[in-house]
């Protein structure tokens, strides 16, 4: 629980439950995530503390249940991929939205595991998209060849950009690479003199 759903259940708002409360309620109930902005703690040590019923002892390990609420730093962690990408996960679709919740969003863990396990069955994609960029590479040194031994028009981040239908940033990006490619290439095949 957060201080504001403490707050909320004892039918305060959160200033005034920071006001009368929030000192001895830390000082009884140890937060669980001290690394975090938005703390939390134990929900039955909370509603122990809001009944006036002695503190029981917290656990000491959390068995993981398919409730637990995961902000976006701990969905990474489990899905093993960056912030960023459970951020896009969840607008793409490829995690539901999550919760909002204090300015925060989050997911149950049923859902990321659901997640994780849908990767796993995922085709291995390593290496595919390089291997397609290598490829252009290749492609694009060859024209670059043949454009400086004059048997074509020089090669244009403009062609490059409507043949393989990316932009002409991406497209110049992929003519330096080429160039650097190119001379790679020739000077792997050199013979010694």
């Amino acid at each position: 629980m957060t201080e504001a759903d403490i707050a909320e259940r004892m039918g305060l708002t959160l200033h005034a439950w920071r006001m009368r409360h929030a000192v001895d309620f830390r000082a009884r109930v140890k937060v669980m995530n001290p690394e975090e902005r938005l703390k939390l703690y134990d929900e039955e040590q909370a509603l122990a503390f809001i009944a006036g019923r002695p503190i029981p002892p917290r656990p000491e390990s959390f068995a993981p249940q398919p409730g637990d609420l995961l902000n976006v730093r701990a969905a990474s962690v489990v899905l093993g991929v960056s912030p960023k990408a459970v951020r896009a996960y969840g607008k793409t679709g490829g995690l539901d939205e999550g919760e909002e919740r204090h300015g925060h969003r989050w997911w149950r863990r049923a859902t990321v595991m659901a997640r994780l396990e849908a990767n796993r069955h995922q085709p291995e994609r390593t290496g595919v998209r390089r291997s397609v960029t290598a490829a252009r590479e290749a492609e694009v040194a060859a024209e670059l060849a043949r454009a400086a031994a004059g048997r074509r028009p020089d090669v244009t981040e403009a062609e490059l950009a409507e043949r393989y239908d990316v932009s002409t940033r991406t497209a110049q990006r992929l003519l330096v690479t080429a160039r650097r490619y190119g001379t790679t290439q020739e000077s792997r095949t050199a013979s010694p003199s």
